[in-house]
């Protein structure tokens, strides 16, 4: 799945109306892919990430840390006007609270699964710091990932009482996580119906994102087969802005680069398959770390596997809403 997504990236940055510019956006894509196949050939125990896991927590409890001194004014490197909305969204070494956010989920998953181990239980000292964090962020997509990533953890845990055969186990995990994410869905819509007169909740940094995903699916619909080409989104987004884009980037003197949204970034990148291969690449990775969970005799890699897969869950559903 990992050589299929690229192979299609490259081709869609070849037929691109501005290779060079797709060709040149593809370069950190191009670097993971790499560090992929590294990670296959080095990494035989969960143990042998262990260490790398630890910096990547260590490294985002500084950066939530550089957070607080800035929530507080204290800022010996200020990339921009303070009073700006996305600096007091705090965020910290990211340059924007969003981006930030998509890293906070992650880290809160990877030092629970971490502490574990004794002489790790430290790292519990930092969740409070990224939940604080996270919520100043004002990033709701995060907090959706997360509860998503709980609630698959919850209901596989209780999904051993039903079933003793490990395939079952992980298949009725993922039909209740559809059942439940339908009906919350529904859910919403209602009330927001009740509450709005429209199916979907209101207010601006919403209104923003449903008229990034109005123009973003113009733009699929207009190249489904190899999109625009990766990179090349806001060269041609504003063709497709709404009135209400038209409006609030004018004000504002400002532009998306990015829809705010992995599974249309896909196809607007390089067309409905590579959307389908990021899709596949997420569930398979959800399923392969539930079936690990499930079935595998040694604790440790059923807890790795349990990890995965809520990891995946979380940056799977954070990465379809993002607002």
């Amino acid at each position: 799945i990992v050589v299929l997504y690229f192979a299609v990236q490259l081709l869609a940055a070849f037929m691109s109306p501005f290779p060079a510019l797709s060709m040149a956006s593809l370069q950190m894509l191009a670097v993971y892919t790499l560090l992929f196949f590294v990670a296959v050939d080095v990494i035989d125990r969960p143990e042998d990430l262990t260490p790398i896991l630890v910096v990547a927590c260590l490294a985002m409890g500084l950066s939530s840390l550089y957070a607080m001194a800035q929530k507080i004014g204290v800022d010996p490197f200020p990339w921009a006007d303070r009073t700006a909305p996305e600096y007091l969204e705090l965020p910290a070494t990211f340059g924007n609270g969003n981006l930030a956010a998509h890293m906070i989920g992650p880290a809160i998953v990877i030092a629970i699964y971490l502490t574990r181990l004794p002489k790790l239980r430290g790292l519990l000292l930092l969740l409070p710091l990224y939940l604080l964090h996270l919520y100043w962020t004002k990033q709701r997509g995060a907090w959706v990932g997360l509860s998503a990533g709980l609630l698959l953890g919850i209901v596989f845990y209780l999904a051993q009482y039903r079933f003793n055969e490990s395939r079952k186990r992980v298949a009725a995990t993922l039909v209740v996580m559809m059942l439940v994410g339908g009906s919350l869905t529904l859910g919403i819509a209602a009330l927001a119906w009740i509450a709005t007169g429209t199916p979907v909740p209101l207010d601006h940094a919403l209104m923003l994102r449903y008229s990034g995903f109005d123009g973003a699916a113009e733009m699929i619909r207009e190249k489904p087969l190899l999109g625009w080409g990766p990179g090349n989104y806001p060269l041609f987004n504003p063709l497709f802005w709404t009135e209400y884009e038209q409006e609030y980037f004018a004000v504002r003197n400002s532009m998306n680069f990015h829809v705010h949204n992995e599974w249309l970034q896909a196809a607007l990148d390089a067309g409905v398959a590579a959307a389908g291969l990021y899709l596949l690449l997420v569930i398979s990775t959800v399923v392969v770390g539930l079936t690990l969970a499930a079935h595998d005799c040694d604790p440790a890699r059923r807890r790795f596997g349990l990890m995965v897969a809520v990891l995946s869950c979380v940056v799977g559903v954070d990465g379809m809403t993002g607002f």
